[in-house]
């Protein structure tokens, strides 16, 4: 029997795994382009650098912030876990305590739909 669910660390390993190299996305709702790869932070830690189509840099992105969408879309359904309502997808926990709120979401939204897309999310 085939799983239909991803845990966050299955879809974090997969994401870097899949993100060897500089590959190109486009956002979920506006189309808009954007090329992603990683880098290790001061720490050894690997983070996500966007690149908008503008040429801009966005970002890092650590696991924490995706982890922090992750959690607030899991549970609902592929056409509404990432409908932002009232912002609902970009509280995360930081490392060091508290908690942030990432400006980053139609990017990582755009990449877990990439890899999930069906699957449950759990």
């Amino acid at each position: 029997m085939v799983r239909n669910y991803m845990n966050f660390q299955e879809f974090w390993k997969k994401l870097q795994s899949e993100i060897r190299q500089e590959k190109e996305f486009k956002t979920l709702k506006q189309k808009k382009k954007f090329t992603v790869h990683f880098e290790q932070n001061r720490d050894g830690v690997p983070v996500l650098k966007i690149i908008t189509e503008t040429g801009e840099p966005r970002g890092p992105i650590s696991s924490n912030e995706f982890g922090g969408v992750w959690d607030n879309a899991k549970g609902r359904s592929r056409e509404t876990r990432f409908l932002n309502d009232n912002r609902h997808l970009e509280p995360y926990p930081k490392k060091k305590g508290g908690m942030g709120k990432s400006m980053q979401v139609s990017y990582i939204v755009a990449l877990i739909d990439y890899l999930v897309q069906d699957q449950n999310m759990e």
